[in-house]
């Protein structure tokens, strides 16, 4: 008998369909952009008061980083 192995779920695949739109707009196609993306929201709100976008913000905390932005 084959054991089975759990496929873990990607970041992306707990977005829906709006969502994953808005990135690709966005211009983030992996991790590490979306990454780079939250800093400098963060780093932007910080110096001048400016809001971060409130798509990317609802994602942040869809995927549980909303500490970071």
């Amino acid at each position: 008998m084959k054991k089975q192995i759990k496929k873990r779920k990607t970041w992306k695949s707990k977005l829906n369909k709006k969502e994953l739109k808005h990135l690709k707009e966005m211009g983030i196609t992996n991790k590490a952009s979306w990454l780079r993306n939250l800093e400098h929201q963060k780093r932007l709100r910080d110096s001048g008061g400016v809001e971060p976008c409130w798509d990317c913000r609802f994602i942040a905390e869809k995927l549980g980083m909303e500490d970071l932005i």
